[in-house]
């Protein structure tokens, strides 16, 4: 007896009002081949992973490159859209983020659009990198740090992107910018003859979010030295320093400088919190 073959169509469509639903995704692609497939799919399109599974992660996706599991392996990776690499804290010793581990991952997700860095230390490659292989969608780096033995580590993971259409920086803890607003936009550390500074690099849109007076001067220096002050249209801060409005004032009157839309969120916490925005 031949069992009933529905078309493809309708098996995407089927599984299509449970993709939200984790778990019945995965009771779903026990059903048969077909249903594997369309769930598998979606199953893989997002992704969490810590410290440790990303490493153990890493190894799945290197079977694509030969070995028994090759084609289930070649296939996940293929389906991942959304990647979110997380750590488990800044005073924990296993929260590491190895960039080196980042960027062979990066390099196994042929179709990856949006990547997410949260909580953990960014610890420097030793190994040679290629530059500008990647283009994605969405880049956010939250509550992580750059220590001062590395300050390397954050540009070359920058340095793989050859396109970003939106970055987003939030809460970045970065131990060798200078805690001088002004110090910290004339002299960004690193500079940008260091041979790992994404010059290549091109933003569209960009969103800091800082306590840190000295932070979002740095960052906007830096990114003055890259492609992106051809590409960067849109420009949104939050800080509680008066520092950052100086700081995108220097960025927009550079003479190559683009932007379209800048947004500036101020808090300040003496009398309690409140907010002002400014937007051009």
């Amino acid at each position: 007896m031949v069992g009933l073959r529905l078309p493809q169509e309708l098996t995407d469509e089927i599984i299509s009002f449970v993709e939200d639903d984790r778990e019945t995704l995965a009771y779903a692609s026990l059903v048969c081949r077909a249903w594997l497939q369309c769930s598998r799919r979606r199953l893989f399109r997002s992704i969490k992973l810590d410290g440790p599974s990303a490493v153990d992660f890493l190894n799945y996706l290197s079977v694509g490159q030969g070995g028994e599991d090759a084609d289930a392996s070649a296939s996940s990776a293929k389906d991942i859209r959304k990647l979110r690499l997380v750590g488990s804290g800044p005073s924990d010793q296993g929260d590491n983020l190895y960039v080196g581990v980042i960027l062979r991952m990066l390099s196994l997700l042929p179709n990856l659009e949006h990547l997410s860095v949260e909580h953990g230390t960014f610890v420097a490659s030793q190994e040679q990198l290629d530059a500008a292989t990647v283009s994605l969608k969405e880049l956010r780096i939250l509550n992580a740090h750059v220590p001062l033995e590395t300050p390397q580590a954050l540009l070359q993971l920058l340095s793989i992107f050859n396109r970003i259409d939106s970055l987003y920086l939030s809460s970045l803890t970065w131990d060798s910018v200078s805690v001088d607003p002004a110090g910290a936009a004339s002299s960004p550390i690193p500079a940008a003859d260091q041979p790992a500074f994404p010059l290549h690099l091109q933003v569209s849109c960009f969103t800091l979010v800082s306590r840190r007076r000295s932070f979002i001067p740095a960052i906007l220096a830096l990114m003055q030295r890259t492609k992106s002050i051809h590409t960067l249209s849109d420009i949104r801060l939050q800080c509680n320093d008066a520092a950052c409005i100086t700081a995108a004032g220097a960025f927009l009157s550079h003479p190559n400088a683009v932007v379209r839309s800048l947004s500036v969120d101020l808090a300040f916490p003496t009398g309690g919190m409140t907010c002002e925005q400014f937007t051009i």
